[in-house]
């Protein structure tokens, strides 16, 4: 028989997991079974995901509105998503244009830009930035369809110091910058030095799983962060990555089950 704080803890983690869209009940149990001997950090892991709902995006939105209110105001402001229809910019659009309806006729598509006035006021949006490089190799491209005049902004809900000190002063032009959250090494970073969530055993079994999973670096910072509509590759790839083949140390082939997988019907 279970213990009725075992239920409520349960219910607890099964709820806060449920803010993703792609999460299934059965997938937490699977998951965690894979941690063998690391059971303690498996809780640490649920402890600390960070799921950004809806409210979250918009009350965030409202902030940055009231903040730029000359901004904004102006005819000569308009938004454009630095992704395409399936990232994570094509929602912050929405949550924009759903904050404050005005906005709506402010988001153009790339194709607009060689039509605008001189000294427009340019803002680019997107949900997150790991490392910048996406941001900035996106901006580079679309840059050179752009004036002298123009007024560069960038608004990301979420970014490392890292990512925001990368687009601040990698690019040709001056780039005024936004976050929201600024995920900082102390607290969000978690295979930082800096970080003491995990102590330095655990870093090693994260670091060396999530090696096995994915060989990018994208998640290298070991973010532990999600919106409600997908998980970030710059998350670790042990949340997010499912039913994929890989070998451990002692060549041994597995399967791994995500918590939180990226594609899901």
């Amino acid at each position: 028989m279970r213990l009725n704080s075992e239920i409520v803890m349960n219910k607890k983690i099964l709820g806060k997991l449920a803010k993703y869209s792609g999460f299934e009940d059965e997938l937490y149990e699977l998951w965690a079974s894979q941690f063998v001997g690391f059971e303690k950090t498996c809780d640490k892991i649920i402890d600390h995901i960070n799921i950004i709902e809806s409210r979250h995006i918009r009350k965030n939105i409202i902030t940055y509105l009231a903040k730029n209110k000359k901004l904004f105001s102006s005819k000569n402001t308009y938004i454009l998503k630095l992704g395409d229809e399936s990232d994570g910019s094509n929602i912050i659009a929405y949550e924009l244009a759903h904050t404050a309806k005005y906005l709506k006729n402010k988001i153009i598509s790339i194709d607009k830009l060689t039509k605008l006035p001189e000294g427009a006021n340019l803002i680019f949006i997107d949900d997150i930035a790991g490392t910048g490089n996406n941001v900035i190799n996106k901006l580079n491209e679309i840059l050179p369809f752009t004036m002298p005049s123009y007024n560069i902004y960038v608004f990301l809900i979420a970014s490392t110091v890292d990512a925001a000190d990368n687009i601040k002063t990698s690019l040709s032009v001056k780039v005024n910058l936004s976050c929201c959250v600024l995920l900082t090494e102390e607290k969000y970073c978690y295979f930082s030095d800096k970080n003491t969530t995990f102590d330095f055993e655990e870093k090693i079994f994260l670091f060396d799983l999530c090696e096995k999973l994915d060989k990018s670096d994208y998640w290298k910072y070991g973010l532990l962060i999600g919106f409600h509509y997908r998980i970030p590759n710059n998350t670790m790839p042990i949340i997010w990555k499912h039913k994929f083949n890989y070998y451990t140390n002692d060549e041994m082939k597995k399967e791994w089950t995500a918590l939180l997988p990226r594609d899901y019907c």
